[in-house]
């Protein structure tokens, strides 16, 4: 009776090991997590609006890049302590997005404009 109850035991701890193992992401890397990509006119690139989740190095961010049609990317800006895109829209030769902080005591939501013409040469 002890001996079925050592060995009960041991299994069900070499199970949760298995399972505590397989299930651990120590040096799992946060890669950003595209939210949307949109055409502005221009047939050079697309718009990418990613997030970036935080981590022991970097806070939440919300960062926007020109992605090329040759898998190259330009990062334009990156809003930390945002989690949230509420919405988007092209005004111009500029990008207007509207950003949210959920995890703050105190929730707040920010307009932020961003240029994204093509320097003229």
């Amino acid at each position: 009776m002890k001996r079925n109850i050592i060995l009960g035991t041991v299994a069900i701890l070499f199970i949760t090991a298995i399972l505590f193992i397989v299930n651990f992401n120590l040096f799992d890397d946060d890669k950003p997590i595209e939210i949307t990509q949109f055409d502005t006119g221009s047939s050079k690139y697309k718009i990418s609006i990613s997030y970036v989740p935080s981590n022991a190095t970097v806070q939440d961010q919300i960062i926007i890049q020109k992605a090329y049609a040759d898998g190259s990317r330009k990062l334009l800006t990156a809003f930390e302590r945002y989690q949230v895109l509420n919405s988007y829209q092209i005004a111009g030769d500029s990008l207007v997005v509207i950003l949210s902080d959920t995890s703050s005591y105190v929730q707040r939501t920010d307009t932020l404009k961003i240029l994204i013409a093509e320097a003229i040469n």
